[in-house]
């Protein structure tokens, strides 16, 4: 191999690692660092744990898993529908939560967990009180009537 080829094959193979490391250290950079940082400067409401929603007249309850990161939330929520049968329910449904928290107002959007499966609901929710409550609306698709439907809930944190 002459020269020239070692050359551009050095070139070639120190370029590709150069990115691998740029590209390694931006993941790094996003992931880690930024979210750490937002932690650490993040001065709002801590709503992370259990909390759990009772509609009045509503035939389910519900167990909302929040994981709180500065202004992004995660988590699972999970219904339990009394006389399923009869709406055609499951007895028990899992959501994943997608949201964020800005002020005293939290924005969720849940998603059915089962992807052969269509559920989608957004809360629009208002921390009121001492930070034990949330108050607010939910918005989603009712396969019992096959319709959008909106009503107020309202969840409490459960006691440790």
């Amino acid at each position: 191999m002459d020269s020239t080829s070692s050359s551009l094959v050095v070139g070639i193979i120190s370029g590709i690692l150069t990115s691998a490391m740029i590209f390694l250290a931006i993941s790094v950079f996003e992931k880690v660092v930024i979210p750490w940082y937002q932690e650490i400067i993040y001065r709002g409401v801590d709503i992370n744990g259990e909390w759990q929603m009772e509609r009045p007249g509503s035939n389910q309850t519900a167990i909302f898993n929040l994981e709180q990161s500065a202004h992004k939330i995660k988590g699972i929520a999970t219904f339990v529908t009394k006389e399923s049968k009869s709406e055609g329910l499951d007895e028990v449904r899992t959501f994943t939560i997608d949201g964020q928290i800005s002020e005293r107002f939290v924005a969720l959007v849940l998603k059915h967990k089962d992807k052969q499966r269509l559920g989608i609901s957004a809360y629009l929710l208002e921390i009121v009180g001492d930070g034990r409550k949330m108050k607010g609306y939910i918005s989603g698709y009712n396969i019992g009537t096959s319709k959008i439907i909106s009503s107020a809930c309202e969840l409490a944190r459960k006691n440790k």
